[in-house]
């Protein structure tokens, strides 16, 4: 398989990067807001910053002596006999430019093509289960991870063993992050999941960089601590997630929580403890796109739910003798 470069894309998009960078400077002076969510006004915010993190990934994406690198990268990080359902191509780095990738041809079936899934008799459910796990690999155990996971850079194929492999192409849009933040993920995500401690969860957001140091603690805990109630009842119980409710529902529950916990919740509002790394815009948008793949495989499928299982996986980065 050969990837020739689109004569002028350099220069194309410098003229389009610019247009969002007057965008991005725009939106951060009048401080847009809504309710919940990244837009949320308990959050901090640099639209600037995103674009800037945005423009270096772009610019590294059509750059195929880089990816050729990452491809290389990938497949090493999965070479363990655990994740030979993993495949990336081979790469011919004698046959590669700057503007010309050569690598190994390896056809599959799209990954949300569920009935060619099922026709080569290979079981759709267990293929999201396996897109989940093989990113929260990349994303706690390598700190290298796959920015783009769309339908297009991700198939399917059927293994000599009978079951599903999955295939990742395109790797020029990747990013990664060091062993704080890896750490930092993990403890977040035992925290969250096991200990169910708000102290916990908050000193993970800020090794994260995503709580604010100096930020009201007393109350940050308070009412972290009455998300992760929330969020542990719904894990158990199997009930609807928060996210999936409807706007007006949304509200009635903000109204209650208002109500319970007082000047807590306002003092949250005032003080914006939170900050959005812009670090972390490729891997919502990683997170938003695998969810949209999983759904479609497997109508039931919740990546929140997956996680829980997984972190058994992580037990012994949980004391950092492996960052």
């Amino acid at each position: 398989a050969v990837k020739v470069q689109r004569q002028f894309l350099r220069e194309l998009f410098d003229v389009d990067l610019g247009q969002l960078k007057r965008l991005a400077g725009f939106v951060d002076a009048i401080d847009v807001t809504s309710e919940g969510g990244l837009m949320d006004k308990n959050t901090k915010r640099s639209w600037v910053s995103v674009y800037f993190e945005m423009k270096r990934l772009l610019y590294e994406e059509i750059d195929y002596l880089k990816e050729i690198e990452n491809c290389d990268r990938f497949r090493n990080n999965f070479e363990q006999a655990k994740f030979s359902h993993i495949r990336a191509p081979k790469t011919y780095h004698d046959l590669t430019t700057d503007k010309v990738l050569t690598m190994e041809y390896v056809p599959g079936i799209k990954i949300t093509d569920v009935e060619s899934i099922q026709k080569a008799g290979l079981d759709p459910v267990d293929i999201s289960k396996k897109s989940a796990e093989s990113f929260l690999e990349q994303l706690c155990r390598h700190g290298f991870f796959h920015c783009d996971p769309h339908p297009g850079n991700v198939a399917v194929e059927k293994l000599s063993n009978g079951e599903a492999g999955l295939i990742f192409y395109d790797f020029g849009m990747m990013d990664e992050f060091g062993p704080v933040e890896r750490k930092g993920l993990v403890d977040f995500f035992f925290a969250l999941y096991y200990d169910a401690d708000a102290k916990d969860t908050c000193d993970a957001l800020e090794r994260l960089g995503m709580l604010r140091k100096g930020a009201d603690r007393m109350s940050v805990e308070k009412v972290g601590q009455d998300f992760i109630d929330r969020f542990q009842d719904t894990l158990k119980s199997g009930n609807q997630w928060e996210a999936d409710l409807s706007p007006e529902e949304k509200k009635k529950l903000n109204r209650q929580r208002r109500r319970e916990l007082g000047e807590d919740f306002l003092s949250l509002n005032a003080d914006s403890p939170f900050i959005f790394p812009p670090t972390w815009t490729f891997v919502l948008k990683a997170f938003f796109t695998l969810d949209g793949i999983g759904k479609t495989l497997d109508p039931k499928y919740d990546l929140t739910r997956l996680t829980q299982p997984y972190l058994k996986e992580l037990l012994d980065l949980k004391d950092g003798n492996a960052f």
